[in-house]
């Protein structure tokens, strides 16, 4: 018969083991639980942090912040997951007097930090950064467009020639619209040939810039036909170019070449005519 025994070292291990004390299910989920996405979290708390600063000079803004800080507060503990009975794990808790403040908040921090997000929450941090784009009025596309270098990143620049085609198709459609009778829209042809600008600068280095079909098929909106329809039409086809430029943000996967950030001022400046 023979006996097998433990090492010293497995033995100090099964000693100390049994010595500790049982923990409780609160303080095993707090050590071993999940812990906040750090990246997410970093949002909220500059979100909270604009909230307060901004609260008696811009008190418009602040209370958008403050919004901002509990949408991102909320992505924080779905990223978590809950326990059986719906509640936050634990580790998941944040201790906001714990957290060190953010070296940039607003637009530039959600910018800075949207490669560091995770996937799944890409879609609503690019929907916030157009919300506060749109809000403080940061959608100067030309300025946005001189910032990118499209030439070093393939993928970004195909992205923003498909938002040009989607950008001419428009223009196009517009023309159709006024040809039945549509109104008041200046200001929105102005804003789409900006746009289309826009696109053109950042798209010109790579030698490849698509330019306007000599007509093209409408779809995803019932065709005018009469001013009513007609005006209808315009408020659709407005709406899904902002939608365009907003899912062009969502799908970036940071700001390397500076698109990133001409998506989300180009999503913020087609979105005043939702």
């Amino acid at each position: 018969m023979s006996f097998e025994f433990p090492s010293r070292a497995s033995l100090a291990l099964v000693l100390s083991l049994s010595a500790a004390p049982l923990l409780g299910g609160c303080e095993v989920d707090e050590f071993f639980g999940p812990r906040p996405n750090a990246a997410v979290s970093a949002l909220a708390a500059g979100a909270r942090e604009d909230a307060e600063t901004l609260a008696e000079t811009n008190p418009e803004i602040s209370a958008l912040r403050a919004e901002q800080a509990a949408t991102f507060d909320a992505e924080v503990a779905r990223l978590c997951g809950t326990l059986e009975d719906g509640s936050t794990p634990a580790s998941c808790r944040q201790d906001e007097d714990a957290s060190e403040p953010p070296e940039t908040t607003g637009l530039d921090q959600m910018v800075a930090t949207f490669g560091e997000i995770p996937e799944e929450s890409r879609p609503l941090v690019a929907q916030q950064a157009v919300i506060l784009a749109e809000a403080a009025g940061r959608v100067d596309v030309a300025d946005a467009a001189e910032q990118t270098d499209l030439a070093g990143d393939p993928e970004a620049a195909e992205a923003a020639r498909e938002v040009l085609r989607r950008e001419h198709a428009l223009a196009y459609g517009v023309g159709v619209a006024k040809a039945f009778g549509a109104q008041g829209l200046g200001e929105l042809t102005e804003a789409i040939n900006e746009r289309i600008a826009a696109l053109t600068t950042a798209l010109d280095p790579t030698g490849d810039v698509p330019v306007a079909e000599a007509g093209y098929e409408i779809t995803g909106a019932q065709a005018p036909s009469d001013p009513e329809s007609a005006q209808a039409f315009v408020e659709a086809a407005a709406s899904q170019a902002a939608d365009a430029w907003l899912s062009a943000a969502a799908s970036a996967r940071g700001e390397q070449h500076g698109w990133l950030r001409l998506a989300i001022t180009g999503a913020a400046h087609a979105g005043r005519f939702r």
